[in-house]
């Protein structure tokens, strides 16, 4: 068959084939998943039943488009070992995402590690360098009574120097 049709569908479950060319309805059917259609040696099947309104056009293939030589070889390389590994590409896909699943899991603890570490870190010089305010309150009130003593020697002082200067007169 060398002829172009058209598959209509509607909403009966029945298709419509309409020849292309002369436009002539050739076949008006009931649609069977099961079977497909079917119009002189062509069989067509769909993975999902068509729904009403849908639409396609069967045509032969244009001269000299070749054959599935090469999708099929390319489709064969699917179960080819070719990776490093002797693995297939989806063997070796699998792979790599394991390994950067794994690596960002690991990157993961060690940034935990890490963070706990600098904590520690920070704690532990704060209480180095930290201020107690008792042993800041106990100095300033030693730096006070110190400062008033010292006040007191000058005042003592001064009245001495006063009490020598006025002898003298």
């Amino acid at each position: 068959m060398e002829a172009a049709f058209n598959l209509s569908f509607s909403d009966d479950g029945t298709y419509t084939i309409t020849d292309v060319d002369s436009a002539s309805v050739v076949a008006k059917r009931t649609y069977d998943q099961l079977v497909g259609v079917q119009y002189g040696d062509i069989t067509v099947r769909f993975d999902q039943a068509p729904e009403a309104g849908d639409e396609f056009l069967i045509a032969p293939a244009a001269a000299n488009s070749g054959n599935n030589g090469s999708i099929a070889a390319l489709a064969s390389l699917q179960q080819e070992k070719l990776l490093v590994g002797g693995n297939t590409f989806a063997g070796g896909y699998i792979k790599i995402l394991n390994d950067v699943g794994t690596k960002s899991f690991a990157a993961t603890i060690a940034n935990d590690a890490l963070e706990v570490v600098y904590q520690q870190a920070v704690e532990t010089r704060d209480a180095k360098v930290g201020v107690s305010l008792d042993q800041e309150a106990a100095s300033l009130i030693r730096f006070q009574q110190a400062f008033q003593a010292a006040a007191q020697v000058i005042q003592t002082s001064s009245k001495l120097f006063d009490t020598i200067l006025s002898a003298s007169n």
